[in-house]
This record gives C-alpha cells, sequence and structure tokens, in this order.
C-alpha cells in the first residue's frame, strides 16, 4: 500500500509503502511526509477515505464528519482541510496522478529490496530526484519548490503520536490481544486494565500510564504470539518446570552463552544445576541485561560455571584490575620510612634447617 501526497505548485512529491492501508500508516505518512517537506501546508486536499471522515444520515440530510484521530492531526499541525466530492477523485488530480507514476516509474522495474525499510529508503530517493525536472514551459520545479517553501507553517518540537489507541484488559496469561495477535506484559499486571498504543512499527502497552512494555508489530498471520521471555521470569521461582515447557522460554531465546552455562550446570550439578541456571536468569530482574550477559559470558570463558561465579562477576566487574596490592601510604609517618616491606628471602628458611635442633626432652 502506498501513502501519497504531492505539492502543486512545485508537484514535489511524498512517497512511502505501508504494510496495510490503515488508520496508523495513514496518520504515519502524514508525519512522515510533513518532516520530509519541512513544513506545513495551509490546507490539504482528501477524498473520502474513512481514516478521514465518516458520513451520518441519508439523502439531503447525509453530513460528513470528520473521525476524531484526523481531528486531533489537524489541531496539532493546524492545518486546513478540503474534501472531494462523492466518486471525484479528478478534484485532486495532481495525488491520483503521482499514484501512477509512483507505479510506472518508481516501482518499474521491481526493485529488488530486502525490507520495506529499504524499499522506502529508495522511494524517498525518487522523490527527491523529481526537483530535477523542468515543467513543459522550462520552469525549474527547484525554484519552485523555493517559493512554495517559504509558505509553508513550521512544524512544532514534537512529531505527531502516530498511533491507535484502544483500552483493553491484561488476560490471566499476561497478554494483551491486538489486531489478532498476543502481545506480552509482566505478570504482575495480570488482570489489570490497560491502554494499547498501536503504531506502524511497534505496540506499546501502558498501566496505570506507565509503560511497561513495547513489541515490534507484528504483521504474520502464522506468529499469533509476540512473547518477551523477561516478563515471564517471576514465574520461574514458583514454577521451575515452566523453563522448559511454557512457551515464552522455548528455544534458545538467552543465546549461545546461557544455553551453554545451563548445559555445564546440569552436568556438575544434577538437579541443583537447574535451580542454579534459573537463579541466574532471576538476576535479569535485578541489573541491567546487558550486564548479566556480559557476567555469563566471561563465566563461560573462564570456564567458571557457577552462580556464585556469575554475581561475583556482576559485582567486581568482567576485568579487574591487574595490581590488586595497594601499596600503603606513609607520607605522614617519616619514622616508618626506614620500616622494610617485611618481604623476606626464601634463603631465610634454608638457614632455620641448618641449625642444631634441640634434643627431645620427658616430662
Amino acid at each position: 500500500q502506498l501513502f501519497c501526497m504531492r505539492f502543486c505548485h512545485s508537484k514535489l512529491p511524498f512517497v512511502r509503502a505501508y504494510e496495510h492501508a490503515n488508520l496508523e500508516s495513514f496518520l504515519d505518512g502524514h508525519v512522515r511526509a510533513l518532516e520530509f517537506f519541512g513544513g506545513v501546508p495551509h490546507r490539504l486536499a482528501y477524498d473520502n477515505l474513512r481514516c478521514a471522515v465518516m458520513f451520518q444520515g441519508r439523502g439531503r440530510q447525509r453530513k460528513r464528519h470528520m473521525t476524531e484521530s484526523f481531528r486531533q492531526l489537524r489541531s496539532w499541525y493546524l492545518f486546513d482541510t478540503r474534501f472531494c466530492n462523492v466518486a471525484r477523485g479528478n478534484e485532486k488530480g495532481h495525488v491520483e496522478n503521482l499514484v501512477k507514476r509512483a507505479q510506472r516509474t518508481f516501482l518499474t522495474p521491481v526493485p529488488e529490496v530486502t525490507s520495506l525499510e529499504q524499499l522506502n529508503q529508495k522511494l524517498l530517493g525518487d522523490c527527491r530526484r523529481e526537483l530535477d525536472r523542468n515543467d513543459p514551459d522550462g520552469t525549474s520545479r527547484q525554484q519552485r519548490w523555493q517559493t512554495e517553501r517559504e509558505a509553508l507553517l513550521p512544524l512544532g518540537d514534537r512529531p505527531f503520536p502516530a498511533c491507535r489507541k484502544q483500552g483493553t484488559r491484561v488476560d490471566k496469561f499476561s497478554l494483551v490481544a491486538w489486531d489478532r495477535h498476543f502481545y506480552s506484559v509482566p505478570v504482575r499486571w495480570a488482570h489489570q486494565p490497560c491502554q494499547v498504543h498501536a503504531f506502524v512499527d511497534r505496540v506499546d502497552v501502558y498501566c496505570d500510564h506507565h509503560l511497561v512494555a513495547s513489541h515490534p508489530r507484528c504483521y504474520e498471520g502464522r506468529q499469533r504470539f509476540v512473547l518477551d521471555p523477561m516478563h515471564y521470569l517471576p514465574l520461574l521461582e514458583r514454577k521451575p518446570g515452566a523453563l522448559d515447557q511454557a512457551r515464552p522460554f522455548k528455544g534458545a531465546v538467552w543465546g549461545e552463552h546461557f544455553t551453554h552455562l545451563r548445559r555445564e550446570l546440569e552436568y556438575r550439578y544434577h538437579e541443583d544445576g537447574t535451580r542454579q541456571f534459573i537463579r541466574v536468569l532471576l538476576l535479569l530482574t535485578e541489573y541491567p541485561e546487558q550486564d548479566v550477559r556480559e557476567a555469563v559470558r566471561e563465566c563461560v570463558r573462564r570456564r567458571a560455571y557457577n552462580e556464585e561465579a556469575v554475581r561475583h562477576v556482576l559485582r567486581n566487574g568482567c576485568n579487574p584490575p591487574a595490581d590488586l596490592h595497594h601499596r600503603l601510604d606513609l607520607s605522614d609517618r617519616p619514622e616508618l620510612a626506614t620500616v622494610g616491606e617485611g618481604i623476606r628471602s626464601p634463603g631465610t628458611y634454608d638457614q632455620l634447617r641448618e641449625q642444631p635442633q634441640p634434643k627431645e626432652t620427658a616430662a
């Protein structure tokens, strides 16, 4: 799906590809387009898309009303709107022609890209190169754009939050349903009310006005669950069997160093090895995740397979100083300056062996 916006005087276009033509994509397209143009036009023309308007009534009583999200977008950027008549797309022919041009020029031949983001970078470059063209009357589009840009309204300090919001509730499995997918939140928020903010690229979950979970937006139909193992770590204290059976912990979710550490702990300590590994995982709730990962990696490198070894590295760091023996400062005690360091030569003990031993006496 393509979001297209075009300026009427300079013909400068903006084209961006999205997975779906939904409300989030519609709002996000505006935010990115206005950032691309570097300002806000005084008025924008639209057809009667459902993301922007809805109709009420019938016949002559039929009236057009803007949606709540679109009103918020207008209030944020302070632009006016003009809507075309129903089934009269020719009333905004500039952007209608842009759709055809984007398909026939920007996307022909079919670009070879590995991701949607790479495709959008390619489309962004194509839009910038449109300024290098000249109109049939010989006028440079670059000059037209310089004139048009001076009339734009300034952007605000912050971009509009281009998301769809909905209030819901966290279920007993600590999951939140959104768009036929389930996203995890920390188990302490189970059975609590929450609000979901669905962006194009991520899903944020707020509980008690605090951001408690953020996941990449999933569009794959086969992947119904988007889970973060960190959200379910506290359950392992009461249910250690979940380490092998629960969905969030299946697979090598922690990485090769954690997998190696668990294998060695279970080999050396048997049943207690699994408990030690769970206690190591619970360190992720006490220390920053990156620090725990570095500590586990260092213990694997040193072949120090023990829970206390991981805690020791967390307390003292992965690279302890080479000189652990600090010299005593005696600058304020000059009378002790001539006293030796107390280090004796090993030959002293050889002299003791040469001395005659006293005869044994009976008491």
